[in-house]
């Protein structure tokens, strides 16, 4: 299998004689998500692969980093991942949670900004994930339209623990600028009130 920058896979192709390429489905900065059939388990899910020119020492830790971050949350609000997977030709990916939805940024693009009616359960949603995430000690620091998965009944699903850190560590600058707290931007030691402060931009 080829590792060209223009590289993809393709429907009905089959990685590790497990998981059945069905379509793409969305595409990001430095990732691509398929859905995929779980050969073993008979179920759909998502797989979130990098792209060949992001096949970088700095994107595999955090791939690495969101499937250790999410593997230790479940909540109904946050995303599952099932699996970290390393390709027969060494190509790493993340197998997730499929959710039917659109990303918040999607749905504002297509309709305009939400009624208040429409954007109270959804916020509500994100707010208890969030605490959720709080309680064990982990912060997304990486909260925006592109990161909410909106499901046609309305329900939420927070996404990309890429930039996920436990509370008071420092890091290099990562995130998305105009979401970030100031002591994100400075570099400061960072608690829960990171993620309140993003939320508050994003609602």
């Amino acid at each position: 299998m080829s590792q060209d920058k223009g590289f993809e896979f393709k429907p009905r192709q089959v990685i590790n004689d497990r998981y059945e390429i069905l379509e793409k489905i969305g595409s990001g900065g430095i990732s691509s998500v398929y859905t995929a059939k779980d050969l073993l388990l008979k179920r759909v899910l998502a797989l979130k692969v990098l792209k060949p020119d992001k096949l970088k020492d700095e994107h595999l830790v955090r791939l690495h980093r969101e499937a250790k971050a999410i593997c230790q949350l479940q909540h109904s609000g946050i995303i599952d991942v099932y699996d970290f997977i390393i390709t027969d030709d060494n190509i790493p990916l993340l197998a997730m949670e499929y959710v039917q939805g659109r990303e918040l940024s999607r749905v504002i693009e297509d309709q305009g900004s939400l009624s208040a009616e429409e954007a109270l359960p959804i916020f509500i949603q994100i707010a208890n994930a969030m605490n959720y995430a709080h309680e064990r000690n982990t912060l997304h620091r990486d909260l925006k339209p592109e990161n909410l998965l909106i499901a046609p009944n309305g329900y939420c699903k927070l996404v990309d623990f890429g930039f996920a850190k436990k509370r008071n560590n420092t890091c290099t600058l990562c995130g998305t600028p105009e979401y970030m707290a100031p002591e994100v931007i400075q570099n400061l030691s960072q608690g829960f009130a990171v993620d309140w402060w993003s939320l508050g931009i994003l609602i």
